[in-house]
């Protein structure tokens, strides 16, 4: 039986039951239990019936109507202006774009509103719209150690007393880090005193975060002549490398090679192993690597470096010199 034969036949027992309700066969009382219905809800209906006929009998569809406005919706004018500067600014959310439309067009209305009327015409929040975000500008420095990004984080939480100090050259990505019980300036002025010694290139410039003091910049600038440079506040970004690198820190060597238990000097020495692996063995494929291990790419941009000085200073080198390093750059590309 299809849905249409379904509210046919509850029409005729709606109507049998009320025309014996007119005539008087049925109580009011007899009626509504019959409908499940209230008293007063069977008075309306035979009213509605008496009036409308049939038509009364036939339930309507709750909610909107398709044919019907709301008297309180916003005009078709406002809603073309709210989707236009809501296509036209995507950074603005409902409370600012409100805001932007109270001072451009003198319109006052809701944000909640705004975000109806965004979302109704698909503008934002359904599952097609993407929300504004600045893509990020992927850069590689060319010159081996003209800036190491360097950072600690905390491979287990605050659970443990175990801060990773580690950096990241730019250039070839080679890495250098070592464990501490926590982070402040004297293990920062510590390891960049380590990583000068253990760094097989000259360092130009340390980018950090803002959370290390006077003391570590005076230290690295004035005894390791070492530039500092400060990211801007809020911006983890800006040392983008060294914060995808500890994502892989934790996931490949913490998390699998490293017990919650084990001492300082086990974990360092496990530490030395694998970033002997990762500087050696481990293939990146990150912007500028194409495969490159970061020993490789060290000794590329190495030669690069020696080829290009060679070429735009060719007086300042010797011939022995420029034939010695023209055929070990011919033997790297080989």
């Amino acid at each position: 039986m299809t849905t249409k034969d379904t509210k046919h036949n509850l029409m005729l027992v709606k109507k049998n039951i009320l025309d014996r309700y007119i005539k008087r066969i049925l109580s009011r009382s007899e009626v509504a239990k019959l409908l499940s219905m209230h008293p007063n809800a069977v008075s309306r209906l035979k009213n509605n019936y008496l009036l409308h006929g049939n038509a009364a009998l036939v339930g309507r569809k709750t909610g909107p109507k398709s044919n019907f406005r709301p008297h309180n919706r916003t005009s078709e004018e406002v809603e073309g202006i709210i989707t236009a500067e809501g296509s036209k600014h995507p950074e603005l959310g409902p409370k600012p774009l409100a805001d932007h439309l109270l001072e451009k067009h003198q319109i006052t209305t809701n944000p909640t509103t705004v975000w109806r009327i965004l979302k109704r015409k698909g503008i934002r929040y359904t599952t097609r719209y993407k929300r504004f975000k600045q893509e990020p500008k992927l850069y590689c420095l060319d010159t081996p150690g003209k800036i190491l990004q360097m950072d600690a984080c905390y491979p287990f939480g605050r659970s443990r007393d175990l801060a990773s100090f580690d950096a990241i050259d730019d250039c070839s990505r080679t890495i250098y880090g070592k464990a501490y019980d926590t982070e402040d300036d004297q293990n920062a002025i510590d390891f960049a005193t380590e990583l000068v010694a253990h760094t097989n290139f000259s360092i130009q410039a340390l980018k950090v975060d803002n959370r290390y003091g006077q003391d570590f910049k005076t230290y690295c600038e004035q005894v390791l002549h070492i530039k500092v440079i400060y990211n801007d506040p809020y911006h983890p970004e800006q040392n983008g490398k060294i914060e995808r690198y500890h994502r892989t820190l934790k996931q490949e060597f913490y998390y699998r090679q490293v017990s919650f238990f084990d001492s300082f000097d086990t974990i360092n020495y496990k530490y030395r192993l694998w970033q002997n692996y990762y500087n050696t063995n481990r293939k990146h494929y990150g912007y500028g690597m194409d495969g490159l291990t970061p020993k490789q790419k060290l000794l590329q941009a190495t030669l690069q470096g020696m080829a290009n000085n060679i070429i735009n200073h060719p007086g300042k080198v010797t011939r022995t010199l420029q034939q010695y390093s023209s055929w070990y750059l011919l033997l790297f590309m080989v």
